[in-house]
């Protein structure tokens, strides 16, 4: 979920963390592209050769894409901010404000707008494969009833999904991510974790009631979760429980990407990068050329890593920051 003042106002502000120890001064952080007036940038997600990247002002969305190393930009249907990206079996889906969802085939440039049924936010998405996509949203801010969103797409349509009975009141589901289409897990406010076995989503017990705003993994019982506002926290799953540790030296965390080797690159505010140990929790802050909040990263195991952000915590209009890491430290 961004950071910024329009959709959650003011941003204010267990365990004891020792300091993560700091990098020797030396970043193999590089600006990747450099257009700020275009607006923030959300996530960055890419399969074979290409890299995506979303975001834009709250009512214009962009997207960038990168192929045989050039970034340009991409022509997309006009509509509002892009929040999250992510494909599978050469489909990719995007997802944004007012319930907008695009979508893109293989083999096409074309991306086509599909109907979500919502007009609320929708924060995240992730694709199982071509047929079993999810994506959630909410607003957070909303002083009526809250209405948390979680939605499946099967056969090529949107629908609604029930949620669970959960033991606490939120307003909104901010990422989804899982190892399959029947291991799906979905995070949001106060802590809210609920579990997808491939036949009902239940609540699992973060041990939290901070926000948690992203999570990702490589395998079922190594997965990361990230959060926080005044201070960012940590959550690792071993496939049966979740264990929350919050970093009382890091500011709040947004983003989260994890390596084959079981290593995690994390994002957050005023820039902060971390490298982190699944095995242990231990973690090393990397240098950034930027200081701009960041709020997505993604990389894949040759090394190679990107991270977005911009003036989130700023009003608009905002800047947008997009860094690239091409070879592993």
């Amino acid at each position: 979920m961004p950071r910024f003042p329009l959709l959650i106002g003011c941003l204010v502000g267990i365990l004891n963390c020792s300091p993560g120890s700091d990098s020797n001064g030396q970043s193999n952080w590089q600006i990747a592209f450099d257009e700020p007036t275009l607006g923030a940038y959300l996530c960055a997600w890419g399969a074979d050769d290409e890299v995506w990247v979303v975001g834009g002002q709250p009512d214009s969305g962009v997207l960038w894409h990168k192929r045989d190393g050039q970034w340009t930009l991409a022509t997309i249907p006009d509509g509002s901010l892009l929040n999250w990206t992510h494909g599978a079996d050469g489909h990719q889906w995007i997802v944004g404000n007012t319930g907008r969802i695009l979508h893109k085939a293989p083999n096409t440039n074309e991306w086509v707008v599909e109907q979500s049924g919502v007009s609320a936010p929708l924060w995240g998405v992730w694709a199982a494969d071509s047929n079993r996509v999810f994506a959630v949203g909410g607003n957070p801010i909303d002083t009526g009833e809250p209405d948390p969103i979680l939605l499946e797409r099967v056969d090529g349509q949107w629908q609604r999904i029930d949620l669970p009975e959960t033991d606490r009141v939120f307003r909104a589901l901010f990422k989804v991510w899982g190892t399959s289409a029947d291991n799906v897990y979905a995070v949001g406010a106060k802590g809210t974790i609920l579990h997808f076995d491939g036949r009902s989503w239940r609540q699992q017990n973060s041990g939290t009631a901070r926000d948690i705003i992203s999570l990702w993994g490589h395998r079922p019982d190594q997965i990361l979760a990230v959060g926080g506002r005044a201070n960012g926290i940590i959550l690792s799953y071993n496939g049966e429980q979740w264990t929350p540790k919050v970093l009382e030296t890091e500011p709040g965390l947004n983003g989260v990407w994890v390596s084959a080797d079981g290593h995690a690159t994390v994002v957050g505010e005023r820039g902060r990068i971390l490298s982190v140990d699944l095995d242990d929790l231990s973690y090393e802050r990397q240098d950034n050329p930027q200081t701009s909040l960041l709020h997505g990263v993604w990389g894949h195991d040759s090394g190679y890593r990107i991270a977005v952000g911009g003036t989130l915590d700023r009003n608009p209009p905002w800047q947008g920051s997009a860094i690239e890491m091409r070879h592993a430290e």
